[in-house]
């Protein structure tokens, strides 16, 4: 994976499959992350909808909130929320990049990763269920 030429246009997203195969439940990394406007909050576990409707609720509801996402967070959790509120669409190690380097990067906790930094600490996710595709 790493051996691409432009490692900047390597995509992300939220692989359900992946999480499965990590004996997680998207479910309940989903509703950990709805936000209080979300319909599906509070609700239990049996009466959640499907992992992309869930994905379709947060972005609805916590995209345009500035405290969703916050340096305080480690990275892969800033990495999840960030596709969280794009609706799971791929999004380019190049943006990614530069999101966590510039918008989230403050003074106090600096972001320095390279990009090639930023596809190791994807590769090596066993929680979030990340999937690379070239």
């Amino acid at each position: 994976m790493t051996t691409r030429t432009d490692i900047s246009e390597i995509t992300c997203k939220i692989s359900f499959a992946r999480i499965a195969e990590l004996n997680r439940s998207a479910l309940t990394l989903l509703s950990e992350r709805l936000h209080p406007d979300c319909p599906s909050w509070k609700k239990s576990i049996n009466e959640l909808p499907t992992p992309e409707k869930l994905v379709a609720e947060i972005t609805a509801n916590c995209k345009a909130d500035e405290s969703y996402i916050n340096t305080d967070m480690p990275i892969k959790e800033m990495i999840f929320r960030i596709l969280l509120t794009s609706k799971n669409k791929p999004r380019t190690i190049g943006n990614l990049h530069k999101l966590l380097t510039g918008t989230w990067s403050t003074p106090v906790k600096p972001i320095t990763l390279s990009q090639s930094s930023l596809v190791k600490v994807i590769e090596l996710d066993d929680y979030y269920g990340f999937e690379l595709s070239e």
